[in-house]
Order: structure tokens, then sequence, then C-alpha cells
């Protein structure tokens, strides 16, 4: 398991086709190197269908995607991030 540390940058893959297969595996292994080269803690979360390859092919944290209709308008940033970690 990576660490994550905070402050976190989180990227969020979507379903944009540029984010999509080769390109996920892509963009996340550019999202590594701008970790390793700065320190600056960054994590991905590419499609489901992407997963476990970027999961086993970077180190650095990668989530999964959840869906976001269930938020509450009371949560900070701070809630949430702790709360999808623990889904």
């Amino acid at each position: 398991m990576v660490d994550i540390e905070l402050p976190v940058i989180v990227i969020n893959f979507k379903t944009y086709a540029e984010a999509t297969g080769r390109k996920a595996l892509e963009l996340a292994r550019i999202a590594s190197e701008v970790h390793r080269k700065t320190g600056v803690c960054i994590a991905v979360c590419p499609q489901l269908v992407d997963l476990r390859l970027i999961a086993e092919s970077v180190d650095i944290p990668v989530f999964a995607p959840v869906s976001y209709t269930h938020l509450r308008a009371h949560e900070t940033s701070l809630h949430l991030v702790c709360r999808l970690l623990l889904e």
C-alpha cells in the first residue's frame, strides 16, 4: 500500500477518452514522475476498467471511482476524502 501524505492532489480521470486505456496509464505515469521529482503527493482515480493495470504500474496512490450522488452539503473536503477512503 502506498502512503498518502497531506496535502494531496487527486486527478480524477472520469470517462474522458484522453484518460482511457493506454492514455490513462501514460497519464498515471506522468503523475508518478511529477511525484518523484517534486515530492508532492499525487493520487489518481482512473476508470474502473483501468484500475488494476494502473495500480500495478505506478508508485502513487490509486483510488477506485465512486458515485458522488450521495454527498452531504455539510461535508468538507477532508471529511469527503476520509469517507471515500473508508468506502
